[in-house]
């Protein structure tokens, strides 16, 4: 594996301004480190739905639409492992334990999946992210690969995270003043309540509640609830215990 310096391999991911930029960036440093498939998965926020990620990379297409279609992301060790740990997930056979986690792993093996990591992120503002790297050469398993070079590529996975961050993120929050119902109600919302129950422990009707909710996505500009409280976190004007 190409040991340059993490300065002088990562420095050009600062200096990308489009997203196609820090794709192609990103593909050419993964396979100056030894890995031919790249994948970046990101979140802005961990209230943010699974299916809104944001998934950029050059993973064959076909195993992307059998994966989606055979559901297999549902029962991924690899998904289950990021959302839990920090450290990295080590991709190879013997490391998906299970039945199921073994069928995902075939899947992939059939379009050369068959050797890297999943390394797990964590941002400002409670982002997450998962950076795939896998190889077809065996010398990527693993467990060949030493504490410096985990260390490499978890530092590419920092440095790319920053970089992708203002791409995918409004510059700024346009200014926007909340009503202290409002702020309740998104308090409750970005705990996890429905309407109903957040209707039950202010002691108000349930379309009360989506009334608030709905001022605030229209204040923000935005079209779900989860979107207005990623929002109220970023401004500051909730805050998650």
């Amino acid at each position: 594996m190409n040991m340059t310096s993490g300065s002088e391999l990562f420095d050009t991911l600062l200096h990308v301004h489009t997203e196609t930029d820090w794709l192609n960036t990103c593909i050419t440093i993964s396979q100056q480190l030894g890995f031919p498939y790249f994948l970046f998965g990101y979140l802005p926020h961990k209230l943010t739905p699974l299916t809104d990620a944001k998934v950029l990379g050059n993973m064959p297409q076909a195993w992307l639409q059998t994966y989606l279609t055979e559901q297999c992301k549902e029962t991924d060790p690899v998904l289950q492992h990021c959302a839990r740990h920090q450290r990295p997930f080590f991709w190879a056979e013997e490391y998906f334990a299970d039945i199921q986690a073994q069928a995902t792993y075939a899947c992939a093996a059939g379009f050369d999946l068959k050797y890297g990591l999943a390394l797990p992120g964590r941002g400002q503002d409670a982002e997450v992210s998962i950076m795939l790297l896998l190889s077809p050469d065996p010398a990527r398993h693993p467990a060949k690969l030493g504490a410096q070079q985990i260390g490499q590529l978890c530092l590419f996975r920092d440095f790319a995270m920053d970089a992708l961050r203002p791409l995918l993120l409004p510059p700024e929050i346009t200014p926007v003043k909340l009503t202290p119902r409002e702020i309740e109600c998104l308090i409750w919302a970005a705990r996890g309540k429905s309407s109903w129950e957040i209707a039950q422990i202010l002691t108000c009707a349930e379309a009360t509640v989506n009334f608030h909710i709905n001022n605030a996505k229209q204040k923000f500009g935005v079209t779900s609830r989860q979107q207005a409280v990623i929002l109220a976190i970023r401004g500051g004007w909730i805050a998650i215990n």
